[in-house]
């Protein structure tokens, strides 16, 4: 056949399909069976396989049925194709009835045959068998784990008061396409109650519906920080050193950014001497994968933990300093500094030991350790090669600078649901360090400041 011939029937075949078979009342007889036809299941609804008569009279095939609404559907097939995808569905159905006819060229259309086919949940019905609504800090989290087949629309709502009628109303927080994967969403509400109902919708691509759950009691919670009065820390490797001002009290003095030195020359102290004061947390050697352990004096919802590293500010770590650990901070301070943290908590069970208890792991955090300077969590430490937009390492000069500067923090999160009354005790593992060649051989560990997340009543 050459390809005139070819497309003259193609349009003729479309030009057909798009008008339809006649609803004439002369119906020819079908040469088409129901054993012909299969049918399979998916999300949604069904595909229909079919294999046409060998007759060039016939040209299509039509598919007529309803869908979940009881609306009627008409699904049209061609003699250049072998099935049809049947949609219109969302729960999961079991013989539904479908009648099917065959289309002449002349429009005409037979009689038709009864079949029946069967479908899955479409994605925006089973979006809900992978959603998990809890607690949170300021808000509430909404996880979702979605199949391959997912789709569809997902709104979440809040139940509160729709401000321009003053009455109880859902008021909408996030429209969202519905894909493959899992995910964690955060949600932060204008009006807190202590008692919270979140209500998810669903609808698919065609305008409808599709389902609709309600998530009641999802608890919001206020937290602060937690006062360094009220946490005991302990590590076997903590580094204690009066002269040189190193020791686990530095954790926990408010000092965030490293702005001792400044303090110290702004007093009047010697360039040697104001270096050589570190002011810091060290731990060593051999210190990864050594636990910290936090002692909150009683169970406690924890919300999170934040470790600091010091600025970048105008001076150069031990380098003039002749004490003992003057060359172990050194010039170059990033390769003491964590990239890979766990942290686990412990419910009191009276012993007091650490080792005996029963450790629930409650979050981490992990980078690469050979990351990009501008990728790592303490870019803007000392001499770390992170360059600002001019091209040079922002360094602070002074205490009136510094003061406007963001601290440096990496923070670890802890979702409330799981927690019971919360927890006592923390364990915090540094599993690794940012690397840089023969620095920092032994391990040692530095921080600037440690800080305790809590609930709190307010």
């Amino acid at each position: 056949m050459n390809i005139n011939k070819f497309l003259i029937i193609l349009l003729s075949a479309v030009t057909v399909l798009m008008v339809s078979c006649k609803d004439g009342e002369d119906l020819f007889p079908t040469s088409i069976t129901a054993d012909s036809l299969t049918f399979r299941p998916i999300a949604g609804g069904a595909v229909c396989h079919y294999l046409l008569p060998d007759d060039p009279d016939i040209v299509g095939i039509n598919l007529r049925y309803k869908d979940f609404k009881g609306d009627p559907i008409l699904r049209t097939g061609s003699v250049f194709c072998d099935s049809l995808v049947l949609v219109g569905f969302n729960k999961a159905t079991d013989n539904n009835e479908v009648k099917v006819s065959l289309c002449r060229r002349d429009g005409s259309e037979s009689v038709s045959v009864t079949a029946h086919f069967s479908t899955y949940d479409s994605g925006a019905y089973a979006f809900f068998d992978g959603v998990h609504v809890s607690s949170g800090w300021d808000g509430f989290f909404v996880s979702t784990d979605n199949p391959s087949d997912a789709d569809g629309i997902a709104h979440v709502y809040y139940l509160g008061v729709n401000p321009y009628t003053g009455k109880q109303d859902t008021i909408l927080l996030k429209d969202f396409v519905i894909k493959e994967g899992k995910d964690t969403m955060t949600f932060q509400l204008q009006q807190k109650y202590d008692d919270n109902t979140i209500v998810i919708r669903t609808e698919d691509f065609r305008g409808y519906m599709v389902r609709e759950e309600v998530y009641p009691h999802i608890k919001v919670y206020n937290y602060g920080l937690l006062a360094p009065s009220n946490i005991k820390f302990s590590c076997s490797k903590a580094i204690t050193n009066a002269a040189d001002y190193i020791g686990p009290e530095y954790l926990f003095d408010g000092e965030t950014k490293g702005a001792g030195y400044l303090q110290d020359r702004a007093n009047g102290v010697e360039v040697a001497e104001a270096q050589a004061r570190f002011r810091c947390y060290l731990a060593g050697p051999n210190a990864v994968g050594v636990p910290m352990y936090l002692d909150l004096g009683q169970e406690r919802l924890c919300a999170q933990i934040r470790m600091y590293a010091m600025l970048y500010i105008d001076r150069r770590i031990g380098s003039s300093s002749d004490r003992k650990y003057g060359n172990v901070i050194g010039y170059y301070y990033y390769p003491t500094l964590p990239c890979a943290v766990d942290v686990y908590g412990a419910h009191d069970n009276g012993s007091g030991d650490y080792e005996q208890m029963a450790w629930t792991k409650l979050g981490s955090y992990e980078q690469p350790k050979n990351a990009l300077p501008a990728d790592r969590w303490c870019r803007g430490t000392y001499n770390d090669g992170y360059l600002q937009p001019d091209g040079k390492m922002k360094k602070y000069t002074s205490l009136e600078e510094l003061d406007k500067a963001a601290p440096i923090s990496l923070t670890i999160g802890f979702m409330p649901d799981g927690q019971g009354n919360g927890y006592r005790y923390l364990k915090i593992v540094p599993r690794e360090l940012f690397s840089m060649a023969r620095h920092n051989l032994s391990e040692y560990i530095s921080l600037q400041e440690l800080q305790v997340y809590t609930k709190t009543d307010e």
